[in-house]
């Protein structure tokens, strides 16, 4: 592999715009090696912390690995009461909603259901409870950024293997990945009744970088090439049709601004499509994926570069519109630092 100078994002890391308070860290990973690493400001890249809606793209993988085995039986086409009996009461909309409905916003569940607060729930009862919930536009005619149609696809993956989320969660995504720490264990050390499958996953950014590599690794078999030896998609994988889907529009033919979207604090950005669990957040100009990503509130960034096969994750402690500037600056130098070998 060649070398690569850095200097660039040393010099944004160094920059005013990035002595926010909390600190940050860069992590990135390219062709099966992290090559880059660095924190300012009391941070640190093994940190494990909280990274709120960062949480959705592995939600979204879980149950796309799910889907991958034949033994489950679990569908994206699926609706919730397939699984889950009496879900949706007598309101025949919600007949209409589908796995994939839930990982894509689409769904017009509540964006934050009262049952997400309710800590003697746990996830069965908290997605039955949701599943009594208004609805707020028909079931794929809206856009709603949201909580509720996590917790309900979480809840369906639990019925489909048997398994508590937590346990499905580590046998299936951070076991295999060697990434242990990556859990929805906070900083009281207790296991929560009521898993958070939106926001609550806590990790570093070198094990998140981990999650990214593999996922962009399924993407490359599934457009056809070899996976690399050691590649951690191959304790990680996702069918090549399922990952064409997580990186799939969702949003085409739904009028913005999208409801709820955090990119409407960012000039610009408000129409940022969704795929399933992460943004569509850059095109070419042919309108090919060259970016995906999933931003969380403290201004946890991570991004997958199609365009280089750069992942990539800016873990901070402030707010996502602080940092998604200097985050952006930092993207594009690290394509440009690839591209330019």
């Amino acid at each position: 592999m060649p070398s690569y100078d850095f200097s660039q994002l040393d010099a944004l890391l160094d920059s005013p715009e990035a002595q926010i308070d909390g600190g940050l860290s860069l992590v990135l990973r390219f062709g099966g090696q992290q090559v880059y690493a660095r924190s300012v400001r009391r941070h640190l890249a093994r940190w494990r912390q909280y990274i709120a809606s960062a949480t959705k793209w592995t939600t979204a993988a879980l149950l796309l690995r799910l889907c991958s085995h034949e033994g489950f039986g679990l569908s994206l086409d699926d609706p919730p009461a397939k699984w889950l009996p009496g879900w949706g009461g007598d309101d025949p909309r919600k007949a209409r909603i589908t796995l994939r409905m839930l990982l894509s916003h689409t769904h017009g569940l509540p964006a934050v259901p009262q049952a997400l607060n309710e800590r003697s729930l746990n996830l069965h009862e908290a997605a039955m409870a949701i599943g009594q919930e208004e609805l707020q536009f028909e079931p794929g005619a809206g856009f709603l950024y949201s909580e509720g149609g996590m917790q309900v696809a979480g809840a369906l993956a639990q019925t489909a293997s048997g398994l508590s989320y937590l346990e499905l969660f580590e046998r299936e995504l951070s076991e295999p990945l060697g990434i242990p720490e990556m859990n929805f264990i906070g900083p009281s050390g207790q296991p929560p009744q009521q898993p958070h499958l939106g926001g609550g996953l806590h990790c570093c950014a070198e094990d998140y970088c981990v999650f990214l590599e593999a996922l962009h690794d399924n993407w490359r078999l599934a457009q056809g090439e070899e996976l690399p030896v050691g590649s951690p998609a191959r304790s990680f994988a996702i069918s090549p049709p399922l990952m064409r889907e997580m990186f799939a529009e969702r949003t085409a033919g739904i009028e913005p601004p999208f409801a709820s979207t955090p990119y409407v604090l960012v000039p610009g950005m408000h129409r940022t499509g969704y795929g399933l669990g992460c943004w569509r957040e850059e095109l070419d100009a042919g309108g090919a994926l060259l970016v995906a990503s999933s931003q969380g509130l403290p201004g946890t960034s991570p991004w997958i570069d199609f365009d280089t096969g750069i992942s990539g994750c800016l873990w901070a402690l402030s707010h996502f519109a602080k940092v998604y500037p200097l985050y952006r600056e930092i993207r594009l130098a690290a394509r440009r630092i690839i591209k330019g070998g």
